[in-house]
């Protein structure tokens, strides 16, 4: 048995790796609120106003809001996560400097 003190999180391997998982969830959120979040009247009502955006693929009514409200998610969620876990990873190596790392016991096995 081993134990290991971790001094330090990268700030930057936390972004990554936090803005990603989040960026997945907001993804899938995103797709399901678009699609049973928005009454089909007023899907119908917006389209025309969207219609000509160069990102839109055509689709009908609930699924191009759907398609754009899991982009708009993602988007939202990954930079929102990042930064949140960011701020933690930056506390982290902080409190780590002042009062010491986390001590982890590891088993080494061959």
């Amino acid at each position: 048995m081993k134990t290991v003190e971790l001094k330090r999180v990268g700030v930057w391997s936390a972004f990554k790796f936090f803005g990603g998982a989040f960026m997945m969830v907001g993804l899938v959120l995103g797709f399901f609120v678009g699609l049973v979040g928005i009454p089909d009247s007023l899907a119908l009502s917006i389209l025309p106003l969207i219609q000509g955006a160069p990102f839109v693929i055509s689709f009908t009514g609930s699924v191009q809001l759907g398609l754009m409200a899991a982009v708009s998610f993602a988007i939202f969620y990954g930079i929102a996560g990042g930064l949140i876990y960011t701020v933690f990873a930056l506390l982290y190596n902080i409190f780590a400097i002042i009062f010491g790392g986390v001590r982890i016991k590891v088993d080494e096995k061959a």
